[in-house]
């Protein structure tokens, strides 16, 4: 009716993928939609020697085959395609571009605070070449790479789309039915169909890429998700506990006495940290220093899914699995499967050797009761202080800025940078917190000490996350609740744990009905909950349901909305940290 209304973007559009880009293959599919063939038709696109100011041929172009399939089926609602062009080129020389410009400003600042030009060599890292002096050079590598935006850009714009489109409706009805339908009774391989995420949510990096890119880097990820699942994390624990072992065996090389026989406090305190928190550290920063990083980069590498949304869920999973196999199966083993080996072969009696199951099973809740005990009581507090480390890089680049580098700090814009908001982390804190919620769950009937250590770590950090995401956190993307079916199957996991970790403990006890029984039963009773959770559920979460959609507004999207910043006029709205699952962390957008 004319009226102005606020609607998301994404459940107007569709994203197809696969689009065959083979001119016979092309003809054919044409000829069975219009009658007509390519030669017939005059190729719309944007000229290689000029910039395009609007980014009018952007989309909708004559002869793309997206646009006609869906002007046949959806001829009343169809408003434009948008056709994917890959443009991390012109990324590539932004990130430079930046770069030399915060170098320029830096250099002019300090100008302007002391009256010296300061010098820089030309090589490698700036350690070799030729010296000259800093400002010139600087604008000169600016003015450099701004020929070279507009080149690339020229070119992006100019070369063939990738094999992926955005196609924009006017009303949710006709989108809906188009990312749930098959287009063509051919091959399933060729125009599919997708619900499109919102423009701030595209991973475009999974769209240049074909199926046979995909399939690659998976396979060459495998061996490092490897390496670091079957990396022992509780190697940590084990060390400090053989070094606290050698600390006080006499006939060590490496005897302490005073380590092993003072009585006074500082001496019991030495001891408490070596063998119960020191361990839990070290495995935390492990944790957030590496296991972090190389998921969050396999989640992109892999190109599994064409959100950011995606990339999440994928490190979300990635981190479940780790915590599984390295911290929680980690810790039985390491405080378990040693001793049951030593008493089952220093031992005749097989209900002896139950018995040492039963104490080796109990002692593995100490290293997680410590790992918990350090999340809930160190870090949750310290995360309300330092919610990311911008705080910490503000601290340090003022001292540095003080002492030793007067350029540190000097401009606005690394001021800005410390304190600039950041994302919030969904697919390591998703992780982290069902890790823990793993612990709580498989000891709620063994330990009940660690049940309510990891309750303690939930409230406060129900009340650290609603404060930081309310005043502290910037909003990066909207995925419209697609991480819960992830969390849904993994609380299921967490629930079958429960069940054998029971049966195992009642086993102990000699309790061979009760633990039959809940080992035949629960899995079958899970599985079943699990399916009608599913059918019931996910693929309402996950799709859009007609009955909902037809009662929307109808709505013209503009379709410049789905164009990358890097392929407007002058890169409008362009920002290094766009684009990303996580930003605001320095993590890499491209790899």
């Amino acid at each position: 009716e004319g009226l102005l209304v606020s609607v998301n973007a994404s459940q107007y559009a569709v994203l197809v993928t696969d689009i065959p880009r083979n001119d016979e293959k092309l003809d054919n599919l044409r000829r069975s939609f219009t009658g007509e063939s390519k030669h017939s038709r005059r190729r719309s696109g944007t000229s290689f020697d000029s910039e395009d100011p609007d980014c009018l041929k952007m989309f909708d172009p004559t002869d793309d085959i997206t646009a006609e399939v869906f002007k046949q089926v959806f001829p009343d609602s169809f408003r434009h395609v948008v056709p994917v062009q890959d443009f991390s080129e012109v990324t590539k020389y932004l990130l430079q571009w930046d770069r030399a410009s915060q170098n320029l400003e830096v250099q002019e600042a300090l100008f302007e605070m002391d009256g010296q030009r300061r010098t820089v060599k030309t090589g490698f890292l700036g350690l070799f070449g030729e010296k000259v002096d800093a400002i010139s050079h600087y604008q000169r590598v600016v003015e450099e790479l701004n020929a070279k935006i507009k080149y690339a850009r020229r070119k992006a714009k100019s070369q063939p789309s990738t094999r992926s489109s955005f196609v924009i409706f006017d009303n949710q009805v006709d989108a809906a039915m188009a990312a749930q339908s098959v287009l063509f009774p051919l091959d399933g391989t060729r125009f599919v169909t997708h619900r499109a995420p919102g423009p701030d949510n595209i991973n475009w990096l999974t769209l240049f890429k074909t199926s046979k890119d995909k399939f690659v880097r998976r396979i060459l990820m495998l061996p490092l998700i490897a390496i670091i699942m079957v990396f022992p994390a509780g190697l940590f624990s084990a060390a400090l506990g053989a070094l606290d072992k050698a600390f006080c065996q006499q006939t060590s090389e490496v005897y302490w006495q005073w380590y092993c026989e003072t009585d006074s406090q500082f001496g019991e305190l030495m001891k408490r940290l070596v063998t119960g928190w020191l361990p839990s550290l070290l495995v935390t920063l492990w944790q957030n220093l590496v296991v972090m990083r190389v998921f969050y980069m396999v989640a992109l590498v892999e190109c599994v899914s064409f959100s950011l949304g995606g990339v999440d869920r994928r490190i979300t999973s990635l981190y479940f699995y780790w915590g599984y196999l390295n911290i929680f199966i980690g810790a039985i083993l390491g405080a378990g499967a040693l001793n049951l080996l030593g008493s089952a072969l220093a031992l005749n009696s097989a209900e002896q050797v139950l018995t040492q199951i039963g104490i080796s099973i109990a002692a593995s809740a100490n290293f997680l009761t410590n790992y918990a005990l350090l999340r809930a009581l160190l870090l949750v507090p310290l995360k309300l202080v330092f919610p990311h480390p911008g705080i910490l890089g503000y601290i340090v680049r003022n001292l540095l800025s003080l002492t030793c580098c007067r350029g540190a700090g000097i401009t606005r814009r690394q001021r800005y940078q410390a304190w600039e908001p950041k994302s919030f982390m969904y697919g390591r804190e998703a992780g982290n917190t069902m890790v823990m919620g793993l612990i709580g769950v498989a000891y709620i009937a063994t330990s009940p000490i660690t049940v309510a250590v990891v309750a303690c770590y939930f409230i406060g950090f129900f009340v650290v996350c609603r404060h930081h995401l309310l005043y502290v956190y910037a909003r990066n993307y909207e995925s419209g609740g697609e991480l819960w079916p992830v969390l849904f199957d993994r609380f299921v996991i967490m629930l079958i744990t429960l069940a054998y970790f029971t049966a195992f403990q009642l086993i102990t006890n000699k309790a061979w009905l009760q633990a039959v029984i809940i080992l035949l039963t629960t899995p079958i009773i899970l599985f079943k909950f699990h399916s009608i959770c599913t059918k019931r559920y996910k693929e309402v979460c996950l799709e859009m349901p007609l009955d909902i959609a037809w009662r929307q507004p109808r709505a013209e999207i503009p379709p410049q909305m789905y164009i990358p910043s890097e392929l407007r006029h002058q890169s409008i709205g362009w920002h290094p940290e766009q684009g990303k699952a996580w930003s605001g962390y320095g993590m890499p957008r491209w790899l």
